[in-house]
């Protein structure tokens, strides 16, 4: 449907009015002559003159400024005509670009609405031109997944039952693996159990054996010690006689002047020699007695040695036993969840390639039920539009109106973009000297701004 824009009159500026004539002075009575030059100059000065009144000099002041102030009155009116010409202009132009706008959306739209109905209208002649053919071609195609469907749900459901069935074999088999890894690890267990026993048993014997070896280094130690003693004890005794038997030989050979002090001499001498005699015999006897007491000690520490290393011998032999049962129970544990978990694992893999054919038939049967689907609706279609062909007919009217309506709005569309430009180019100078007039008084604001912030 074509419009016209709308169309606003530009104001034509306003002829500035003429400038109001100056009030005429009054006239004076001619002055006296003057005496000199220095008169003549007080006289120019602006002072009033002779024989002229007060109201007489302000009217003539505003008769001067008259001129000025009707200056900045035309000044003001001309910027605002500049203005609303400009704020019209720039409306007028709007309008019309706007006007554009809808129209070609508009237009737009329609074109978008026949497209479709053309396709529409193209899909359902051609439907009732093969109606026979792709109603056979259809009912072929539905009942074709109807049967892959069927087929693919019959192997779904087999598939299902050996699922269930490699499923409870496995639990069967997990159960009976866990079953026989509780036995074998109960035998390590015990088995464990036997050889922290026998270790036990093999520290005690170790600790006896090393108190015997102890006892036997003590009697060695204790041997070595009593015969060095005894060894000193007869050393010395030797030395301490020698000594006093050449004491008192030279006391015999040089007997005293005083026979009494002799006599005491050598009384004490003899006593000594006497008891250092004793000594040497008892410290003499005391070495093979020593050595003999000594020896069965030490014979007697040897045997307990002797006697120490069998029962040692025995922990170390029972020890071992129990170590390599230990170790034996535990290599049988680790063989028996190594074979178990391969026995799953094979079953499990069989569980895992089952799982996938049944998500492959699964998507078969949707495959299948969604081409059943389509060629429901396809087939649901073709008889709608064989059974109401009167729709397609009223289609066919519907896009002739359509594309009549489509060519007069073009029209439209073109009226109102050369209306547009027409607009835009008449009020192109009222727009600049809108802009020119916005810049200056932007700038006069500014500019005061300026001076008032210098100032203040």
């Amino acid at each position: 449907m074509h419009t016209e824009p709308d169309r606003t009159d530009t104001a034509a500026p306003e002829a500035s009015p003429a400038a109001s004539p100056a009030t005429p002075q009054p006239t004076a009575p001619a002055p006296a002559p003057a005496p000199g030059p220095a008169h003549n100059a007080r006289a120019g000065a602006g002072a009033p003159r002779r024989g002229v009144s007060a109201d007489d000099t302000i009217s003539a002041h505003r008769a001067d400024a008259s001129p000025a102030l009707s200056g900045v009155s035309d000044a003001a009116r001309s910027l605002g005509t500049v203005f609303t010409e400009g704020l019209s202009a720039v409306r007028a132009l709007t309008s019309a670009r706007r006007a554009h706008a809808e129209a070609r959306s508009a237009l737009k739209d329609l074109v978008a609405q026949i497209e479709e109905n053309t396709d529409l209208l193209a899909h359902r002649r051609e439907v009732e031109k093969t109606y026979p053919a792709l109603v056979a071609e259809q009912t072929a195609a539905r009942d074709k997944a109807a049967r892959d469907a069927q087929e693919a749900e019959a192997l779904q459901d087999d598939v299902d039952e050996q699922v269930g069935e490699v499923e409870r074999r496995l639990k069967a088999m997990q159960e009976e693996d866990d079953a026989a890894e509780k036995r074998l690890r109960d035998a390590w267990d015990e088995a464990r159990a036997n050889e922290k026993s026998a270790r036990d048993g093999l520290e005690i014997a170790e600790r006896g054996l090393a108190e015997a070896r102890r006892a036997l280094d003590q009697a060695h130690a204790t041997r070595e010690r009593s015969l060095s003693a005894a060894q000193q004890a007869l050393d010395a005794a030797v030395e301490e006689l020698g000594q006093l038997r050449k004491e008192y030989a030279a006391v015999q050979r040089n007997p005293s002047a005083n026979s009494a002090a002799y006599s005491v001499k050598s009384e004490e001498l003899e006593l000594k020699i006497s008891d250092a005699a004793a000594a040497r015999t008892k410290a003499e006897l005391d070495i093979p007695r020593l050595q003999i007491a000594s020896d069965k000690a030490i014979e007697a520490a040897e045997e307990g040695v002797a006697e120490a290393k069998v029962p040692l011998e025995q922990a170390e032999a029972f020890y071992q036993q129990a170590a390599d049962a230990a170790d034996q129970a535990q290599a049988a544990l680790d063989a028996a969840r190594k074979a178990a978990e391969r026995r799953q694992k094979s079953l499990r893999d069989e569980v895992g390639a089952l799982r996938k054919t049944q998500r492959k038939l699964r998507q078969a049967v949707e495959e299948a039920n969604a081409r059943r689907e389509v060629a429901e609706a396809l087939i649901a279609e073709a008889e709608e539009i064989h059974a109401h062909p009167e729709k397609t007919e009223e289609l066919a009217r519907t896009l002739a109106a359509q594309v009549a309506e489509r060519d007069e709005r073009q029209r439209s569309v073109e009226s109102l973009a050369e209306a547009e430009q027409g607009i835009r180019a008449r009020t192109h100078a009222e727009r600049v000297r809108l802009g020119v007039a916005a810049g200056a008084v932007a700038a006069v604001i500014l500019l005061i701004v300026l001076i008032v912030t210098v100032l203040g």
